[in-house]
């Protein structure tokens, strides 16, 4: 591969699509450079993106393969549940563990590019929520290559870019139209020394080894469970960044993981509401079926008890709706009913 800059990892998650309409078309087909892309994705993503990249595009746009070299000119996009990682001359398409509840993620493209191409690197980070990304960014800084995002201002989702930018500091801020034309300046630009690929290292993301077994790793330093697998989190300090990995390689930011434990939470919530209205109607039946027998008493006592379940749910459900009338106070009416007929 040519020397200089001539790595370009680019990430981002909503409204990156709409930027890379605008980068990918800029770029001319003699740039010397190989691009790098993921943008997060369902596992059964239709696997679109690089026919409809490759109708603007001078470059070869395509879904990067296991094992395949490293060419110049081409664009190689991470598929729909597979991470992209970047090796010595080749690429990785792995099904690891995921990071930040994604795969694939940002995080093991920009780092595994920062590790083996060091400052050869130009990482982009476009339109996005929450903060993937942030730590590859850092990788990628402290290994010498450039930071590029998309302006805050101009991302439909301003999260990711706005991340790196208060966390680790960007080299060019700038609007997606002029991104292209930043890189293909960038490339052309010859660097001081730029050096061979360093030697291969096994990233965590291609899922191959347990940190279990690992000697010298300490015991995990957090209370916290892995939302994925329910394995220990080791808790990791990176400067300004609070990162959690679990012994199997899930991953999260202190971000992503609060998010994960609030989807958590409400699935724990409306669990409850579930079976305290089940339990409600179960008290119900048995009142009724005591009265009909004649023992009012304990009809009595299981009626209080249906009343007891029935306020607890609706308490729970107006925390969870924000609501102040909880379902008690609301008629079932006929637009309802006939969801259930």
């Amino acid at each position: 591969m040519a020397e200089g800059r001539d790595i370009i990892v680019i990430g981002g998650s909503a409204g990156a699509i709409e930027a890379l309409n605008e980068i990918l078309p800029g770029l001319e087909k003699d740039v010397p450079a190989a691009v790098f892309v993921v943008i997060h994705s369902g596992q059964q993503g239709p696997r679109l993106l690089a026919s409809i990249f490759q109708r603007s595009s001078a470059l070869g746009v395509r879904y990067a393969k296991d094992r395949e070299p490293i060419e110049l000119g081409t664009v190689y996009l991470a598929p729909p549940d597979r991470h992209l990682i970047i090796k010595p001359g080749e690429l990785r398409v792995v099904r690891g563990p995921k990071e930040n509840n994604f795969r694939p993620a940002i995080d093991p493209l920009f780092r595994s590019a920062a590790y083996t191409y060091g400052p050869r690197v130009i990482g982009v980070l476009l339109s996005g929520l929450m903060d993937d990304g942030t730590y590859g960014m850092s990788q990628i800084k402290q290994q010498g290559g450039l930071v590029v995002i998309q302006s805050p201002e101009d991302a439909k989702q301003p999260d990711m870019p706005r991340s790196v930018m208060d966390r680790v500091g960007a080299d060019h801020v700038v609007m997606s139209s002029e991104i292209a034309a930043l890189l293909t300046e960038l490339v052309r630009a010859d660097l001081e020394s730029s050096g061979r690929p360093g030697d291969e290292q096994l990233d965590v993301s291609e899922g191959l080894v347990s940190a279990i077994c690992i000697p010298g790793v300490p015991p995990p330093t957090s209370p916290f469970i892995c939302p994925d697998c329910g394995g220990a989190l080791w808790e990791q300090r990176d400067g300004e960044m609070l990162r959690y990995r679990c012994h199997t390689g899930h991953g999260f930011t202190a971000a992503t993981l609060f998010g994960r434990q609030t989807d958590e939470l409400e699935h724990a919530l409306w669990a409850s509401v579930r079976l305290l209205e089940e339990q409600g109607e179960l008290q119900r039946r048995m009142a009724e079926r005591w009265q009909s027998r004649g023992n009012d008493q304990v009809g009595a006592r299981f009626q209080s008890n249906a009343k007891d379940r029935e306020q607890a749910a609706d308490l729970i459900r107006t925390m969870l709706t924000g609501q102040k009338d909880g379902l008690s106070k609301v008629k079932t009416g006929p637009s309802i009913r006939q969801e259930y007929m």
